[in-house]
């Protein structure tokens, strides 16, 4: 999981690993519910220092001999009463936004946990988890060390058919690179005309055929019409 001081300080860096990986992650949340948890904090201080600079003071006057008040103070008495009132005032605002502060950072840390790992720089762009890779093996298992490997290419998502191809090719260690000649054979090929090859052939399609190739075969060029 990534830190909240990091991605404070580094929130467009955060945002374009996340287009990489072609994820989504609540940042401006994260960013908002920060700022407003530090605020919380700066009040909850402010009013837990007030409440120790009272407290004080109340001891400073229990301490201190009794006398009358003048020049309309009232009694050290009613002094002190109005300050134990000014103490349970502020420790119930303080109270009040501990609670709220709690809450906040409640929230906070369950949408951290939905912000996934920054990617290595060496690591391709990709779609999402479900994405079919190539991973060349940099460390076998020892010990208690796990596999490691990196990220050569993004084949794309699993269980596209272009995706499934191209795993055939890199599995079975196929050729994806061809002559100019090759392709462009494979180019007139694909302007073939059906029809006006039909025309010249009889057309056998509608015959149930049954295939003859091995359950091992490569192609499937044998058949026998039932």
């Amino acid at each position: 999981m990534l830190s909240l001081q990091f991605i404070r300080e580094n929130p467009d860096t955060v945002r374009q690993a996340l287009d990489r990986r072609s994820d989504t992650a609540p940042i401006d949340e994260i960013l908002h519910l920060d700022e407003r948890r530090r605020r919380l904090l700066v009040e909850v201080e402010a009013l837990r220092s007030r409440r120790n600079e009272l407290s004080k003071a109340i001891g400073r006057m229990k301490t201190a001999q009794a006398q009358e008040a003048e020049g309309g103070e009232g009694t050290p008495a009613d002094q002190e009463e109005r300050l134990m009132a000014e103490v349970r005032e502020v420790g119930g605002k303080a109270k009040a936004l501990d609670e709220l502060l709690g809450s906040v950072e409640e929230e906070l840390n369950d949408l951290l946990l939905r912000v996934p790992n920054i990617p290595h720089d060496s690591v391709p762009p990709g779609r999402g988890e479900g994405d079919n890779v190539v991973v060349r093996i940099t460390q076998y298992p020892r010990g208690d060390e796990p596999m490691r490997g990196e990220v050569e290419e993004v084949l794309g998502e699993r269980g596209g058919a272009r995706t499934e191809a191209a795993a055939v090719i890199v599995r079975h260690q196929l050729n994806r690179d061809f002559r100019s000649a090759t392709l462009d054979e494979a180019g007139a090929a694909a302007a073939f005309d059906v029809e006006e090859e039909l025309g010249r052939r009889e057309d056998l399609r509608g015959v149930p055929f049954v295939t003859i190739d091995g359950e091992t075969a490569k192609d499937f060029d044998d058949a026998v019409a039932v």
